[in-house]
Formats: C-alpha cells, sequence, structure tokens
C-alpha cells in the first residue's frame, strides 16, 4: 500500500500530462489517499514482470522513495526475505550506513 500525499498526487498528474482530477480517478483507490493497485495486487505504477520498473520513477511519492529501508520490513526477518526475493539491492542483515 502506497500512501500519497496531495503534493505526490500533483507531481505524478504534472509528470503524467493530466489533471489532478484525471489522475484520482485513474491512479488512486476509491478513498484518495493511496495508489491503486494494478494487475496482481501491484502498484498500478509497476511495469514489466521479471524486471519490473517505476512508469513515475522521477516522481515517485516518499514511500516508494524510502523502499525497502521500511522498519516494518527492517524488523522482521521474514518480510524482509520476501522483499529481497523482489528487489536484488537487499542484502539481509545489512541496513543502510553498516
Amino acid at each position: 500500500m502506497v500512501r500519497v500525499s496531495p503534493e505526490d498526487i500533483e507531481a505524478i498528474a504534472d509528470h503524467l500530462g493530466m489533471t489532478v482530477e484525471a489522475t484520482r480517478s485513474r491512479y488512486l483507490s476509491a478513498s484518495g489517499e493511496r495508489l491503486a493497485e494494478g494487475l496482481s495486487s501491484r502498484c498500478v505504477f509497476l511495469e514489466g514482470s521479471r524486471q519490473t520498473s517505476c512508469g513515475i520513477y522521477p516522481v515517485r511519492p516518499e514511500k516508494c522513495r524510502t523502499w525497502p529501508y521500511w522498519p516494518e520490513l527492517l524488523d522482521n526477518p521474514e518480510g524482509l526475505q520476501r522483499a529481497a526475493a523482489l528487489c536484488p539491492g537487499i542484502v539481509p542483515g545489512h541496513h543502510a550506513g553498516s
């Protein structure tokens, strides 16, 4: 789940060349507080299957910019292991700055 701020939404809309309203309608959940889910419950902006990439990388929300250094991952060995299977840059047991 990727929560977005009003500033995130404006940046995404500008990046996509869309109005904020159109961006909200197409890419946000019904609550308007997070990005919608795409295929297989993945982020709507996650592209590709084997080698994935972010379709809005230059303007990705803070939650995405800080991944995988989320407390809920760093404090959960099993969650970190699952994330490491998705991201080759994650080395379980090594934290930023260590």
